[in-house]
């Protein structure tokens, strides 16, 4: 044990914060992603009819259908996406080939019980890939892995982002929370 230094290897809520948001910067990052599982917040007009009334007048109400998700729903749904959008963008056999690097990308859920969604920063290797991800990712996220989703994609702003997707890991509990991938 000659080589293992001895002392006290407890994380605290700044380093972990810090560690994550220096990784995430660290895959060189071009998007902002927002992977929402429900639909947010939406105004909806309601027609009620009234008694003895031909006339139906109109209603604005707020609608929130959130939802509890477990994290392993959430989970295989983030891995899900970025698998088939690496089959997209790469093609079938994108594991054979050594020299292709594929999607790299750091999510960390948030908000489970009352508005299930993942940040995450992603880095694209060809810039040319990036119109043809957000395209096909929109319509595969809010089609195909998660039709009640919404998909939001930004330009990467560097710090403000990445401290942002971690602003909500406190513990090392929190870990399990941190979803990263790539090549």
């Amino acid at each position: 044990m000659a080589n293992i230094k001895e002392g006290n290897y407890a994380f605290s809520k700044i380093n972990l914060k810090n560690g994550v948001s220096q990784f995430s910067n660290q895959i060189q990052p071009q998007i902002e992603l927002t992977l929402a599982f429900n639909p947010s917040v939406k105004m909806t007009t309601e027609s009620k009819k009234t008694l003895g009334s031909k006339k139906t007048p109109k209603t604005t109400i707020w609608v929130s259908k959130y939802r509890p998700l477990s994290l392993d729903y959430v989970t295989r749904k983030y891995f899900a996406f970025f698998a088939r959008m690496d089959e997209e963008l790469f093609g079938r056999r994108r594991h054979k080939a050594r020299f292709i690097n594929l999607i790299k990308h750091i999510g960390v859920i948030e908000h489970l019980d009352t508005n299930p969604h993942i940040h995450a920063s992603i880095h694209i290797p060809d810039m040319d890939l990036i119109p043809k991800f957000l395209k096909l990712g929109k319509k595969l996220w809010e089609t195909k892995i998660q039709e009640s989703g919404e998909f939001n994609a930004n330009e990467y702003r560097g710090a403000v982002w990445d401290n942002y997707i971690v602003k909500d890991i406190y513990t090392t509990a929190h870990t399990n929370l941190v979803l990263f991938g790539g090549k």
